[in-house]
């Protein structure tokens, strides 16, 4: 009996995980890789009881045959069927190391719960981050002084200039961010991780020094030898290509490296960059244009001679953007020398490259880095220094005291069990499709979609939007001036291009930037006081609530002495919008997926957000086209007002894409402390699976449970068929997760390990083996 089970269950994993097989070539992979039924007994923990060694029939050999023989054998059986030769040698090698693989990811993941706050790991990738929020958001600066330069006699190609420069960016990004998240999965996250950089650098450069070439000296003006405007946005196409790569490198890598507890707060402070490189590129702007002025007297010789464009203004005011440009590339080189030398998260390495001892070595290096960045407490208050009785476990590789008050920041102590499955077209289709896993796909595509969708259609970077909400005065309705395309405030005509470029970069820091930055920092330091999927959906309408304010506050005040109304509305959005969905969108997609393709959608789902920016940024293009008159202007204020509270439905339905797609990434468990226990990559690595095991109801199974009517025919249609892959409410078991955790007398979290709970990659649903040793 224990045979037919044990070959049963064998036949069983391997028809689940090579589906595309004929039976009779599974059973020949069967018999080929497992000859010792005693093996396979133990590989599918059937160890309650030892199998009964059956006495050997008369006549028949008590002994087996030599390991060199059994070896051949199989070598002869296998040469008959040569497609599986590569497959029977990979699930060789799973039999074999299995239990060596499960116990090593269970060291991994504890040293790293023990390492606490990575400080190094967050440095080397807040650094790259920073120079690409700089790059991506210094156009503020950038743009009205390469108008002043070079478009000065052509007003009318300067909305369009302003609107391709911004796309080419965008378009950039999403490719970008889906070709190095395909590559970082198949050949390694640091593989890439430091050449996106590179790109950045290399188009910093280029973009800087563009020139338009030579101009033939002749009566009739003639077309200079080069573009410019071409090669400004191919620049910035590149630029977009590296920028777009540093979100999924950098997020998947702090979240594989980061220990469970401080995973959340990781990359929140990761993400924290942005603003941060937003303000770094108004100050450079201020002071770049505030030092070049002190030298060649900008303003003053504009004042004196009466005339906008003087030669020297436009010599000086080239010299500014492109130094702020090139000043971007000084803190990529920086981190630049970091990236390269920062290995795999040992996890990866584990999982997808199998190789065990190099992901042990490259976790206890990383560990002894992190050492040399052992701050005080004072200095870095989520930084946890470990006792000498911790440090003497680690070292020694033992897990004493599990689930403790010292360990409860981990579940990582639960037994772990490592993926199995190769990378290839056909497993990311069985993940995705028939594992229901494009649920979880579907909601954080959508939701950084809506995101983006709002978040740069306010266009809250550019100087026609702040002109709008500062804007403390009414002009005519019948004024026919014509302001100059570089100055968006038709409230300041007569100002100087020096006035201009500092106006900019001042509002843009009142009005944005440090209203990031607050809601920023604020969720760094309760991320593990509130559940992220709660805070998500209800900051999308909490957000939708405020935009139909602002929307309203604009209508009313605009051009008025009460405009501070409209200015502070803004100020609260943008510290919503930090504090929720602008971090958490991209926080979540780095936790919720498998290991295998951990990059890949975190990259088509950053990929979504950005193309909901390109397409906003088409439709506001030619409904509000900047005209350069005050009547533009003006309808360009009550036109924005109407955007703004249509903006509010579009964020209303993130509340409940993220309520319906998106799973929990935390337990309904506290510490002592009253912060939430995160639940580990490997528990949410599954996917959909993994939530139903916590008694989540998403995608179909939550319109089944609450709107039944609307799948009261696909029920009839498929009841024979989809019980057990999509089960309804009424057969649906919610298991108890009691025996996953219980509470110690004294309130600290402790973690069990019941036989069976966490099976190895060989053990398969009970119906299935039942199914499997009917037919043998």
């Amino acid at each position: 009996m224990y045979v037919a089970a044990a070959l049963g269950s064998r036949l069983a994993h391997v028809r689940r995980c090579f589906g595309n097989l004929r039976f009779s070539h599974c059973l020949l992979l069967v018999m080929a890789s497992a000859p010792d039924i005693s093996s396979q007994v133990t590989l599918d923990r059937i160890h309650h009881s030892p199998p009964p060694t059956a006495p050997p029939a008369q006549n028949q050999r008590a002994t087996r045959l030599p390991q060199q023989q059994l070896h051949t054998r199989r070598r002869r059986r296998l040469d008959l069927f040569p497609d599986l030769v590569d497959v029977t040698r990979h699930h060789e090698f799973l039999r074999v190391h299995l239990n060596e693989k499960g116990e090593k990811l269970l060291y991994i993941t504890h040293r790293l719960d023990k390492n606490g706050f990575d400080v190094r790991v967050f440095l080397v990738a807040a650094s790259g981050f920073l120079t690409d929020s700089y790059i991506l958001f210094v156009t503020n600066t950038v743009i009205p002084s390469i108008m002043y330069v070079y478009m000065h006699d052509k007003p009318d190609q300067a909305a369009t200039f302003e609107l391709w420069m911004n796309l080419s960016t965008l378009i950039g990004s999403i490719v970008g961010q889906i070709v190095f998240g395909i590559l970082a999965d198949i050949y390694g996250r640091t593989s890439l991780y430091g050449w996106e950089l590179v790109i950045v650098i290399f188009a910093t450069f280029g973009f800087a020094f563009t020139s338009e070439g030579i101009a033939p000296v002749a009566v009739t003006p003639q077309a200079p030898s080069l573009n410019l405007k071409t090669a400004f946005y191919c620049w910035r196409f590149l630029t977009g290509f590296g920028i777009g790569a540093e979100y999924p490198l950098s997020a998947v890598l702090t979240a594989e490296w980061a220990s469970v507890h401080h995973r959340g707060q990781m990359l929140a402070a990761v993400f924290a960059m942005q603003p941060l490189g937003q303000l770094c590129a108004a100050l450079a702007g201020l002071s770049a244009i505030s030092i070049v002025d002190r030298i060649h007297n900008v303003q003053g010789d504009v004042r004196r001679s009466g005339i906008v464009y003087t030669d020297s203004s436009r010599v000086a005011v080239d010299r500014v953007w492109r130094g702020v440009v090139l000043f971007g590339a000084i803190p990529s080189v920086i981190a630049l020398l970091f990236r390269f030398y920062l290995p795999d998260p040992g996890r990866y390495t584990l999982e997808v490259q199998e190789d065990i001892d190099r992901a042990v070595k490259d976790t206890d290096t990383e560990i002894e880095k992190n050492a040399l960045w052992a701050w005080p407490k004072s200095l870095w208050p989520w930084k946890k220094k470990l006792t000498a009785e911790e440090q003497v476990e680690l070292s020694q590789g033992r897990e004493t005291r599990r689930g403790t008050e010292d360990t409860a920041d981990t579940a990582s102590t639960q037994p772990t069990d490592a993926e199995d499955n190769d990378q290839s077209l056909s497993d990311l289709w069985t993940y995705l499709w028939e594992e229901r896993n494009w649920t979880l796909l579907f909601g954080t595509c959508v939701t950084w979609f809506l995101l983006d969708v709002v978040f740069y259609g306010l266009g809250i970077s550019s100087p026609h939007t702040l002109a709008v909400v500062w804007a403390d005065r009414a002009l005519p309705l019948t004024g026919t001036q014509k302001v100059d395309p570089w100055n968006p405030d038709p409230t300041h005509p007569n100002d100087t291009i020096v006035d201009v470029l500092d106006r900019n970069s001042r509002r843009l820091i009142y009005t944005s930037v440090i209203g990031s930055l607050v809601g920023s920092v604020a969720l760094i330091f309760s991320m593990n006081w509130i559940r992220r999927k709660w805070l998500l959906q209800w900051s999308f309408l909490v957000i939708a609530c405020f935009l139909v304010a602002t929307g309203v506050s604009m209508r009313l005040t605009f051009g008025s002495k009460n405009w501070l109304a409209t200015f502070a509305f803004y100020v609260v959005c943008q510290i919503l919008f930090n504090f929720g969905p602008n971090t958490l969108t991209f926080l979540i997609p780095a936790e919720i997926f498998s290991t295998r393709y951990r990059c890949t959608l975190h990259g088509l789902s950053a990929a979504s957000g950005k193309l909901g920016s390109v397409l906003i940024r088409i439709i506001l293009h030619e409904s509000v086209r900047k005209k350069s008159d005050q009547n533009a202007f003006n309808q360009q204020a009550v036109k924005l007002s109407w955007t703004l509270i249509a903006f509010s439905v579009v964020m209303a339905l993130g509340f409940p894409i993220t309520k319906i797609f998106l799973p929990d990434v935390q337990r309904d468990q506290r510490r002592e402390d009253g912060t939430l226990v995160d639940k580990t990559l490997e528990d949410l690595s599954p996917g959909l699976s993994a939530a139903e095991r916590d008694n989540q109801l998403l995608g179909a199974l939550w319109f089944r449970e609450h709107w039944p009517s609307l799948l009261s025919r696909n029920r009839r249609r498929g009841a024979g068929n989809d019980v057990s892959r999509s089960p309804s409410p009424s057969n649906y078991s919610r298991p108890s997760h009691d025996h996953e955790r219980s509470h110690t007398q004294d309130g600290s979290l402790r973690h069990e390990d019941p036989v069976g709970e966490h099976l190895s990659v060989a053990s398969v649903p009970e119906s299935s083996e039942s199914q499997s040793s009917s037919v043998l």
